[in-house]
């Protein structure tokens, strides 16, 4: 099949209300909201609320209202200071309070009579129980992600620690409730992560991964009732932040090494073949400060992956090589198929990704957030992905992957009760198979094949255009929180794919193929008979019509 467009235009108006508190579940934001009393528990209206976040310093002022009820929605995710104050009451203070991705944390403050001042610390992460939410989620914390063991360093990986979460076949999908892993939906600062045309994440499972695990800061992963801005998920949700930079300077480095010195034999391989010499290396730094104190903020981060992982062709060569056979070429043939098997052919997978962000306070009102990810996969004869292949190296390719986006967000604090956030993203998908060999290629009953593989080559598959622009108003009033917000999202697809392009020979047995000879058989003599170089049984080839 192939596509030369695909518009995928979603324009999403969705009003949301809820009694008491803002949505529970918002896209790569917090909230942070409580109940202002004095000391016998009466509600104190027109109370001065300033919630500071600790890392930026960036502030955010309300007031309570007559119910004594304040609320600040849409702050980036981090450590918080809530301090109130009110004449003739002693101002008081909460420390350290840590508001996830996507979640709103209570945070209720007691005022006393008097004119000395008075402090609040409270420590350690949010609350087990978010009583607002309507959704069923859970956050995997910037803690969790850094010292939870994972094999590949893939983040995502991670969503199977939640409950009902589990592997969707074994090349890298996974299953909300059973469901297909086709139909979640993956986002990453407030916009979409996902490739439509595979419906995965972007990059899909082929790459290591597109994002560096050095560069989430957390995420949330909602299993159901999510909220009508992650639409478009039968399944579930993955809402992930990246880090931002601080008024304090903050880094790392890391190298990671997996070496067949320290692993043990794989036990499918062939007795007579030596272990495989197998490494991994994963390395790379980010660092994150301010670029003036309290204005601007840069983070960067590099990672990459080098990797050598060969694998072995094998196939059930004792039957097919004990076949009768009087073809003049059958001695060649039989010594073309043992060389070919029980050999290691060289394979690599080598990752590099880029991430620079900036983050800007350009006043009290507006914040601004300009990001690039430049992601770069490579992986010769990476096609063919299991240990034990019964495929010849020629029946093999190199996988290219190449992902890139950009994202602009401005934060907008209209009025205590009126905000906007706006996103916009220009990004791109491109996957390219191109093969070892040119076509034909052959496959042999009880044999391997050898040649290109029928569903090469693919130049473009695919090259993906996304451009996407988010805007989501929020307005409070009393009790209720009402927000609205249109998503368009354009999807351009350039598809290139034509399969059995290169024609494909089938043969039916050993005695059949050695009476044409495979190319590359040395000394191989073709059966001279009235249909020279046609015992194959099946020959089959796609053909595009249109010009070029």
């Amino acid at each position: 099949m192939a596509f030369r467009k695909l518009l995928a235009l979603f324009c999403l108006v969705a009003p949301l209300a809820s009694a008491g508190s803002a949505a529970a579940q918002t896209a790569a934001t917090t909230n942070i909201q409580g109940v202002v009393t004095d000391q016998t528990g009466g509600v104190l209206p027109g109370v001065s609320v300033q919630i500071r976040n600790v890392e930026t310093n960036g502030m955010r002022e309300v007031v309570t209202d007559s119910e004594g009820r304040y609320r600040a929605v849409a702050l980036a995710p981090g450590r918080y200071e809530v301090a109130a104050s009110l004449t003739g009451m002693q101002a008081a203070a909460v420390k350290d309070v840590r508001a996830q991705v996507g979640q709103t944390v209570t945070v209720d403050v007691m005022l006393r009579a008097g004119g000395v001042s008075e402090e609040v610390t409270v420590t350690g992460e949010a609350p087990l129980i978010d009583a607002t939410r309507t959704d069923v989620s859970n956050v995997v914390s910037q803690a969790a992600i850094e010292n939870l063991p994972i094999n590949g360093r893939r983040w995502e990986n991670f969503v199977l620690l939640s409950p009902g979460v589990t592997n969707d076949g074994n090349f890298g999908l996974v299953s909300y409730r059973g469901i297909s892993g086709l139909y979640n939906n993956n986002t990453v600062d407030g916009v979409d992560n996902n490739q439509a045309f595979f419906s995965e994440a972007r990059g899909r499972t082929r790459a290591s991964y597109t994002i560096s695990q050095a560069a989430i800061r957390e995420f949330q992963v909602g299993v159901s009732n999510v909220s009508a801005e992650f639409g478009r998920a039968a399944g579930g949700t993955v809402n992930a932040v990246t880090k931002s930079g601080t008024n304090e300077l903050h880094g790392e480095a890391f190298y990671f090494l997996r070496d067949d010195a320290f692993q043990a034999r794989e036990p499918f391989f062939p007795k007579t073949a030596d272990k495989p010499q197998e490494r991994r290396q994963q390395y790379g730094v980010s660092v994150g400060g301010p670029i003036k104190k309290d204005k601007a903020f840069y983070f960067f981060n590099y990672d990459e992956q080098r990797r050598n992982f060969p694998y072995f062709v094998n196939f059930q060569s004792a039957t097919f090589l004990n076949q009768a056979c009087t073809a003049p070429g059958c001695a060649a043939t039989r010594d073309f198929f043992q060389e070919e098997t029980l050999t290691s052919v060289p394979r690599e997978g080598n990752n590099r990704i880029f991430l620079g962000k900036v983050d800007f306070a350009l006043n009290s009102k507006h914040t601004l957030s300009l990001q690039y990810n430049r992601h770069r996969w490579n992986a010769p004869n990476g096609i063919r992905t299991p240990a034990l292949n019964q495929n010849a190296r020629t029946d093999n390719g190199t996988d290219i992957v190449k992902t890139d986006f950009g994202l602009l967000s401005l934060n907008s604090v209209f009025s205590p009760r009126l905000l906007n956030e706006l996103r916009v993203q220009i990004g791109r998908d491109f996957e390219q198979q191109l093969p070892n060999a040119s076509g034909p290629g052959t496959s042999v009953n009880g044999g391997f094949s050898y040649g290109m593989p029928n569903f090469l080559p693919r130049p473009k598959y695919p090259d993906e255009r996304r451009y996407q622009v988010l805007d989501a108003v929020t307005f409070l009033a009393g009790a209720h929180s009402f927000k609205v917000g249109t998503d368009i999202n354009y999807v351009r697809e350039d598809i290139q794919n034509l399969f059995q392009g290169g024609g494909v020979y089938t043969y039916a047995s050993l005695q059949n193929i050695a009476a044409d000879c495979p190319p590359g058989a040395s000394g191989c003599v073709p059966q001279a008979d009235a249909n020279p170089g046609r015992h194959y049984n099946i020959f089959a080839q796609a053909f595009d019509l249109r010009s070029g």
